[in-house]
């Protein structure tokens, strides 16, 4: 990525997402009913953690996609990155509303929010390896 168009403070919070996929995956979450609190401490690590891992992203991928007006080649994706890290953080919202309001539907809000991560992050690497090495020109 163009040093223009860099948001270390995007990258590294990447880096800690990255970091609490791991955490999750050596500590599952508990089965509940909907609402239900984790009844283990590996149940309330991983819903820690993966909380943590949501809300960084979210910041991440507005820190990096904002910085995307700065290099020319990223003007074309920045539209649609933008787009994914607003509905990134509606999701966010509406999880945290379905999990306080004990309402069924808390899995299928989590993993839309898991598709809108994944597919942000998918198009940011896809993007990165078509550019040109080098390619650091100001927008205009």
């Amino acid at each position: 990525m163009p040093k223009s168009a860099l948001s270390r403070t995007g990258a590294i919070l990447l880096v800690i997402v990255g970091l609490t996929y791991a955490i999750d995956f050596a500590f599952p979450t508990d089965i509940l009913a909907p609402g239900e609190p984790p009844k283990t401490t590996v149940g309330m690590i991983h819903l820690a953690d993966a909380f943590l891992g949501w809300i960084l992203f979210v910041v991440a991928a507005f820190l990096i996609s904002g910085r995307l007006e700065h290099a020319a080649a990223w003007n074309k994706w920045r539209p649609l990155a933008l787009i994914l890290s607003w509905l990134a953080l509606v999701l966010l919202v509406l999880l945290v509303a379905v999990v306080v309001s004990k309402q069924p539907v808390g899995g299928l809000v989590e993993k839309s929010f898991i598709l809108d991560r994944n597919v942000w992050s998918l198009l940011l690497a896809i993007f990165a390896l078509r550019l040109p090495a080098g390619d650091d020109r100001p927008s205009s």
